[in-house]
């Protein structure tokens, strides 16, 4: 849901402040839901 942007940016923040040196997290998209869909190569 787009109106609970700001919500999931918020969390994030708090994550990165609570586990920093921890681990590394990025945030991307928003992604188009083809952008997780793969099909095989053409052949012949």
């Amino acid at each position: 849901e787009s109106a609970r942007e700001q919500e999931l940016e918020d969390t994030v923040r708090r994550l990165v402040a609570d586990w920093d040196g921890r681990v590394e997290l990025d945030l991307l998209g928003p992604m188009a839901a083809y952008d997780f869909v793969t099909k095989p190569a053409p052949t012949g």
